[in-house]
């Protein structure tokens, strides 16, 4: 029965050390570089959309 247990006990602490690192894993911040390029890439997103809007609402009205 100690055997059982003792792969039991090693099991979970397996499961725990994975899923201790899968939160780290989540918790990773992008970097000053990321965020500042994901700001131009939305900007230049809504640019495009405000310019395609612009054109549908002339050729409509």
């Amino acid at each position: 029965m100690q055997h059982h247990e003792t792969a039991q006990q090693m099991e979970l602490n397996n499961l725990d050390r994975r899923m201790r690192h899968a939160y780290k894993d989540t918790l990773r911040v992008a970097s000053k570089d990321d965020a500042e390029r994901a700001s131009r890439m939305r900007f230049r997103a809504a640019c495009v959309l405000a310019v395609l809007i612009g054109l549908l609402l002339a050729i409509f009205f």
